[in-house]
């Protein structure tokens, strides 16, 4: 993975309260740890600003946030719809399971080494995330679960598969 990213963690839906609480629905890059980087911003219709998590909660599939520099309601209110984004350095620990950025733009070849072409996506599922490969003029949905996933090799931006019969045929 390069040094540096540009993570989307989730968009502001509403301030919560008087104190200046966000309502967060996160993204599917989002993970725990993120919320730790030194390197947050919230980009929204008046710029981008860096901010710091001191404080989060779930909410139903939401996340509420405390951002040290928005103080009150109507601050809050003015991040309506603003994306919060992990831009810069990596400074917090990945995530445990696979999100959608580390896999994007990587190469997908079979155990046969045909190339099936790049990852566009990961989309998650109830059984499982979807890894989402476009090439050859075809898109192609394949689970991400082992015995398909026959591994990653992320030095050389590569994810093999060894999918069941007809799978990349629907």
């Amino acid at each position: 993975m390069n040094a540096t990213c540009r993570i989307e963690l989730g968009r502001v839906l509403r301030p919560v309260g008087l104190r200046g609480e966000l309502k967060l629905l996160p993204a599917a890059d989002c993970w725990p740890a993120a919320l730790q980087s030194r390197h947050l911003r919230l980009e929204g219709a008046g710029g981008a600003e860096p901010v710091r998590v001191t404080a989060s909660r779930p909410a139903g599939p939401c996340l509420v946030l405390r951002l040290a520099e928005v103080a009150d309601h109507d601050a809050a209110e003015a991040n309506r719809d603003a994306l919060l984004v992990l831009e810069g350095e990596l400074d917090v620990p990945p995530p445990d399971e696979v999100r959608p950025f580390q896999v994007l733009g990587l190469r997908v070849v079979t155990a046969a080494g045909e190339e099936l072409g790049e990852v566009t996506g990961l989309e998650a599922m109830p059984a499982q995330p979807l890894l989402q490969v476009r090439g050859g003029g075809k898109d192609y949905a394949i689970p991400w679960v082992a015995p398909i996933l026959q591994g990653v090799d992320w030095e050389a931006g590569v994810i093999t598969v060894d999918p069941p019969a007809g799978l990349l045929d629907l």
